[in-house]
Parts: structure tokens; sequence; C-alpha cells
């Protein structure tokens, strides 16, 4: 798999499958993992501890961290646009530390990015590396993935990669 170019172009336009009131609503359900809360969760429809407790960690950190662009999708407040990072990378939630494959098959037809929004577009940003994880011939017109830190590294460390690989020097 394909390493996180770090654009940030997923944290500044998202589009959610659900809105601030179900976030709210499930962060406000406590933890699943705890006994007390569970069948609170179980009632909601839940049957997977597992997955209810991803589901309670993303709906606070996201409860918390995105606020709404003018377009109706969200951005993350946790990015800073300066620096392209994120201020919060060692407590993002699964939402954001799965993104964009979520343990699914990036060849699956309902698997991001191949999955689109409602007019069409698709729900990967066209420049972002994880397009490398998929075929050319499935990728939307105008995607151009930047390079993976690992392809980035590779050039740093070595600093001259293409006269390195032209007289047969390893660059690992």
């Amino acid at each position: 798999m394909t390493e996180c170019a770090r654009c940030g172009d997923c944290c500044v336009r998202i589009q959610p499958n659900t809105g601030p009131e179900t976030w709210e609503k499930s962060a406000a359900a406590g933890d699943p993992r705890d006994d007390a809360n569970w069948p609170q969760w179980l009632s909601a429809g839940w049957v997977d501890r597992v997955k209810a407790a991803k589901h309670y960690e993303s709906a606070c950190f996201v409860s918390t961290f995105w606020s709404a662009n003018p377009d109706g999708t969200y951005k993350c407040d946790a990015f800073d646009a300066d620096t392209r990072l994120c201020t919060a990378h060692e407590q993002r939630p699964p939402i954001c530390r799965d993104f964009p494959w979520y343990g699914r098959d990036p060849l699956e037809d309902t698997a991001p990015p191949l999955a689109t929004y409602p007019d069409g577009r698709p729900l990967l940003p066209l420049r972002c590396s994880f397009w490398a994880d998929v075929p050319s011939d499935r990728w939307p017109a105008g995607t151009e993935p930047l390079p993976s830190p690992v392809a980035i590294r590779t050039l740093d460390k070595h600093g001259e990669y293409q006269k390195a690989a032209e007289s047969g020097r390893s660059v690992k």
C-alpha cells in the first residue's frame, strides 16, 4: 500500500456520509467498550463492539475538530494549512488513520477512490498519492498523484537518483 504524501487535501474538503447530529449523538452515547454504555449502542443497531468503538472514537474527534465549509463540505480544524500537517496526528481517530481504504481492497468498486460523491466527483482528491494503489486505467480524468513519502525519502537520501540508477548503483 502507498503511504500518504501529506498534501492535506482530504483534510480541507471532507464530504462525510453523515452529519454533525449523528456525530454528536454517537459521541454522547459514551464509549461502547464500557458495559454500561453498550445497551444504548445495541439499541441503535450496532452489533459489532469493535466497529462501534471505532465509530465512537471518530465521532468524538469529528464533533470536536470538524467545521463546515460554505459549500456544505467540512474541514478539519486540526489541520495546519501553513505547514500542511495535522496538529493532532497522534490522536487521529480511525476515520483519519484508516483513510482511504478503511480495511477494504482498493480495487473494490465501492471502496474510495472509485466511489464518488453524488455530483460524480471521486471521494479521493485527484492528487492523492493513494491513487497509486489503483490501476491507472481506472483513474478519473485529471488524476496526478503526488509521490509517496517512500519515493521522496529515496530521492532525498540518495540525492542524484537518476544518475545512481543509470550507473547501476543501489538506491535503497
